[in-house]
């Protein structure tokens, strides 16, 4: 099954995705699923990996409203989007919220599916959010709650999780416990983790990375 049916999105829907182990992989896979097939954009409200750049056709790099109204959409094409590079940190530099509600009307006018990351884990396969996280915008259609399952079986630790000790305190866990498969359900289906700062109005499909 593609990514796309699984997750039931098509083209002019937003999607946001959160959590740990999978979710610039998920994008990567949406853009080959819809490479012929229909328009994608791809960005972030927080930053990817410099790395990243390449997973798009095209990196377009927006810094103004106007040129976010400007944004030219390839029918046939993936298209990532964001507002800069941070060299010093090899990152790419996520869009503020003017930008990607601009960004979001082109894509939505073109007929494109927008995929956002819109948190970070360090390349851990788990974690809790900080209180300002994610970064999800309130029009979003979907947000998809991202944990690898490599965790399972894994001691807690900052190896495996990012902010460990925030899983620790609201699963009642101690450092160096082991992950199970109800611990982590535990913690996706948490307000105060898998579900935090998901808008009202959008739908959750979770997805298990790793399989």
């Amino acid at each position: 099954m593609r990514l796309t049916d699984g997750l039931r999105l098509g083209p002019g829907m937003r999607v946001a995705f959160t959590g740990a182990g999978g979710k610039s992989s998920a994008l990567r896979v949406l853009a080959q699923e819809a490479a012929g097939r229909h328009p994608i954009v791809l960005t972030t409200t927080t930053r990817l990996g410099i790395s990243q750049q390449f997973i798009g056709r095209d990196h377009v790099l927006v810094k103004s409203v106007g040129e976010a109204a400007g944004l030219r959409i390839d029918p046939q094409a993936c298209l990532l989007v964001t507002a800069g590079e941070d060299k010093a940190e090899a990152k790419l530099v996520g869009l503020a919220e003017d930008l990607l509600v601009e960004v979001a009307r082109r894509a939505r006018e073109e007929g494109a599916l927008l995929a956002i990351e819109a948190d970070g884990a360090r390349g851990r396969w788990v974690k809790a959010p900080a209180d300002h996280e994610p970064v999800v915008p309130p029009w979003v259609d979907v947000v998809v709650p991202v944990a690898g399952l490599a965790a399972i079986g894994s001691p807690l630790g900052p190896d495996v999780a990012h902010r460990p000790e925030r899983i620790a305190a609201l699963l009642g866990m101690r450092s160096g416990e082991i992950i199970t498969a109800r611990l982590l359900a535990a913690l996706l289906a948490s307000p105060l983790g898998g579900l935090q700062g998901i808008p009202e109005s959008a739908e959750v499909r979770v997805l298990l990375a790793g399989v």
